[in-house]
């Protein structure tokens, strides 16, 4: 299936998200969700989202889209969850399947409360993990992103 990328670069020339790239972003999700976006989020941003996506590059945006598109979101997501989607991060939970964080124990053998205790640890630990590894890609992922914008440019 071939992917369409949301051209929002030509709203504005400037490296990172600018009000009116979430002004088109709000219009789009509210085609996307219709009234679940508008109960959850009304008619505009109230600056939450401009300052959660406001360090990204247009193109960022158009990458979140595609994103929910793909998976098939039947509700909007937050802001910190689009933010996510936009840099391409994995959930928490995404992140501890694709490492096997929860250490392959057969919790069956356990007492139920030995069990409940080390999927708590585990869980802490894989939190930990992830948001030690949503830091770094963050970082990351925004620098490559700018780079690359700027060099369209």
């Amino acid at each position: 299936m071939q992917k369409q990328a949301v051209s929002t670069s030509t709203v504005n020339r400037g490296q990172t998200v600018s009000e009116e790239h979430i002004r088109r972003l709000w219009t789009r999700m509210q085609m996307l969700f219709g009234y679940r976006w508008f109960s959850a989020y009304g008619p505009e941003d109230d600056g939450t989202w401009l300052a959660v996506l406001g360090d990204l590059p247009p193109q960022a945006i158009a990458d979140g889209l595609r994103e929910l598109r793909d998976r098939l979101y039947e509700w909007p997501p937050a802001a910190a969850e689009f933010r996510r989607l936009c840099l391409g991060l994995p959930s928490v939970e995404e992140y501890v399947a694709d490492r096997d964080l929860d250490g392959g124990y057969d919790h069956r053998r356990l007492d139920a409360r030995t069990s409940a205790q080390i999927r708590s640890e585990r869980r802490r630990i894989a939190e930990a993990r992830y948001r030690e590894f949503v830091e770094r890609e963050t970082e990351r992922r925004v620098s490559l992103l700018l780079e690359h914008h700027s060099d369209e440019q």
